[in-house]
Order: C-alpha cells, then sequence, then structure tokens
C-alpha cells in the first residue's frame, strides 16, 4: 500500500493479516523520482490500522530504529539482504534496531 487511505481499505476488508507500506525512503530499485512517504507517511498509516504494518523501500540497518519508533512491525528488504557480506550481523543488527526498550508507565 502508498497511503493511508489505501492502508484503511485493506485493512477493513478484513482479507489482510499485515500491510507492506512503502515507498519509505528513496530505493535503488526505483526511479529517482519516484515518490517517498518518509517517515511521516509511515507513522500516518501505523496509526490509522491495527493490523502490522512492514515497511519497504530504502530500507538500512541505521533507518530501522526510526522505522521501529513510526510504529511498524516489521520492515521487507531486498537490496539489503542481497549485497551485505554478513547476513547472520546484519540480521542481528536489525533485530537490535527493530526491538525498542520497554516503557514502562
Amino acid at each position: 500500500i502508498h497511503d493511508a487511505a489505501q492502508a484503511l481499505e485493506a485493512s477493513a476488508s478484513g482479507s489482510c493479516d499485515y500491510l507492506l507500506f512503502g515507498t519509505v525512503f528513496r530505493s535503488s530499485s526505483k526511479p529517482p523520482d519516484h515518490p517517498t512517504a518518509g517517515i511521516e507517511g509511515l507513522k500516518r498509516v501505523c496509526r490509522q490500522v491495527h493490523i502490522p504494518v512492514l515497511a519497504i523501500g530504502g530500507l538500512s540497518v541505521e533507518r530501522a530504529r526510526a522505522v521501529a519508533e513510526a510504529g511498524a512491525a516489521g520492515i521487507a528488504a531486498i537490496s539489503l539482504f542481497a549485497d551485505t557480506p554478513d547476513i547472520g550481523a546484519t540480521v542481528q543488527a536489525l533485530a537490535d534496531a527493530l526491538t525498542l526498550p520497554s516503557r514502562h508507565v
């Protein structure tokens, strides 16, 4: 999905277990002028639906924490995994970045 309206429609259908939302950041697999939603667009979608949202598009280990803080349940990526020399280290770094500290109220 690409925006909050599509997210609401897809989640309301009851036929989705999760949503893939993007393109969040510029991606090497898209043309330079391809629109991106950014973190704010991701936050809007995550707040609108009650099913998990996975971010896609231009994801990196360095961007993973911001994606988690925006409310995404995780990421989907191609280049991030295909281009890494150490898949184990990349997966561990992502797991660390996507795991937010507990917030006690």
